[in-house]
C-alpha cells in the first residue's frame, strides 16, 4: 500500500472512533427518545445518526453520517461500531467487513478509488495477518501482511507472468526467495530491500531432461555462460556429466549444488588436467592417491 493512501484511511478511521467516544453525549435527539429505540439524532459537529438506541447508547443496527462526508451503515455495540458494516470515505474509499471497538478488525475487503483492493485480515486499523493486495495494474500478492505492509511470506504475481515467491519486509522481498520470469529465467536466493544480493545462484535458459538408468539427463545454463550437460535433480545439476565453464575450462565427472563434488577430471584451458576427488568445489585428494592424502589449494568455485 502507499503511504499516503493509507495515511488518509487511517485519518479517516481515527475521525470516526474519536467521533463515537467524545460527541455522543453532546447529542440533540431529532426523531424518538434516543434511549431505547429506533431514534435519529444530531450532533454539535454536524454529525447525524440514525438507528437503534438501548439504555442511551447506540446499538444495533444504524447509519452515522459523518461531518468529514464519511457514511457508516452497520452493527454498533455500547457505542462502537461493532460486527460487520459498510463504510464510505469522503474520498471514495470503500471498506465492508467486520468491526471491533470502532476499528477496523477481522476479516473485510476495503476497495481504494485508485481501483487497488486489500481483502484479508485487519487489526487496530491495518491489514494484518494473510491477505491479498491487488494493484489496479493487474499485479497481486498474496501473503501475509504485518501492520499494514507485506511482511513474512508470500507471492507475488506481476501481470507480465513473473512469479515471486518467498519471504518480504517492509513490502520489500528481504530474505530467500525465488524469482521466475515468463521465459523460465530464474533468481534463487537471498533477497535485500527489494534487490537480489545472492551470487551463487543460476538462471535456466534451456533445459531438456530425459530418463537415462533412473536418472534425469539433461541440459542447464548458467547465468555466466557456463554449460553443464549430464544429470539433473529437480530441475537443476545433480549427478555425473560434463560442466563447460564459460572461461574455457571443463568438467568431467561427479556434481552437486552447482560444483565438482565426488571424483572427477578438471581440464584447464592452460593445458593442465587435474584428476581427483572434490568436496562441493574443493580438492580433497588425488584418484590415485592414498586415502590419507589431503594436501593440496586447488579450487574450482561453482558455476555462477
Amino acid at each position: 500500500m502507499q503511504n499516503g493512501k493509507k495515511v488518509r484511511t487511517l485519518l479517516n478511521v481515527l475521525f470516526v472512533s474519536l467521533f463515537l467516544s467524545q460527541s455522543l453525549f453532546a447529542q440533540k435527539c431529532i426523531s424518538g427518545d434516543c434511549y431505547d429505540s429506533y431514534s435519529i439524532c444530531e450532533y454539535p459537529s454536524g454529525a447525524r445518526y440514525e438507528g437503534n438506541f438501548k439504555n442511551g447508547l447506540i446499538n444495533g443496527k444504524g447509519t452515522l453520517y459523518f461531518s468529514n462526508g464519511n457514511k457508516y451503515v452497520g452493527d454498533f455495540k455500547n457505542q462502537y461500531r461493532e460486527g460487520n458494516g459498510f463504510l464510505k470515505y469522503s474520498n471514495g474509499d470503500e471498506y465492508k467487513g467486520q468491526f471491533k471497538k470502532g476499528k477496523l478488525e477481522g476479516k473485510g475487503t476495503l476497495h481504494y478509488v485508485s481501483g487497488d483492493v486489500y481483502q484479508g485480515e485487519w487489526f487496530n486499523n491495518l491489514s494484518h495477518g494473510q491477505g491479498t493486495y491487488t494493484y489496479n495494474d493487474g499485479n497481486k500478492y498474496e501473503g501475509t501482511f504485518v501492520n499494514g505492509k507485506m511482511e513474512g511470506f508470500g507471492t507475488m504475481f506481476y501481470t507480465d507472468g513473473t512469479t515471486y515467491v518467498g519471504e518480504w519486509k517492509n513490502s520489500k522481498k528481504n530474505g530467500t526467495g525465488t524469482l521466475t520470469k515468463a521465459d523460465g529465467k530464474k533468481w534463487d536466493g537471498e533477497w535485500s530491500d527489494g534487490k537480489f544480493v545472492s551470487d551463487q545462484v543460476v538462471e535456466v535458459k534451456k533445459t531438456k531432461t530425459k530418463p537415462m538408468d533412473n536418472q534425469q539427463v539433461g541440459e542447464y545454463t548458467y547465468l555466466d555462460g557456463s554449460r553443464w550437460v549430464g544429470g539433473m535433480k529437480s530441475g537443476y545439476p545433480d549427478g555425473t556429466g560434463t560442466c563447460y565453464y564459460a572461461d574455457g575450462d571443463k568438467y568431467v565427472g561427479g556434481w552437486k549444488e552447482h560444483a565438482p563434488h565426488g571424483d572427477g577430471v578438471m581440464y584447464y584451458k592452460n593445458g593442465r588436467v587435474v584428476g581427483a576427488v572434490w568436496e562441493y568445489g574443493h580438492y580433497v585428494k588425488d584418484l590415485d592417491a592414498p586415502s590419507e592424502t589431503v594436501v593440496s589449494n586447488e579450487m574450482r568455485i561453482m558455476c555462477q
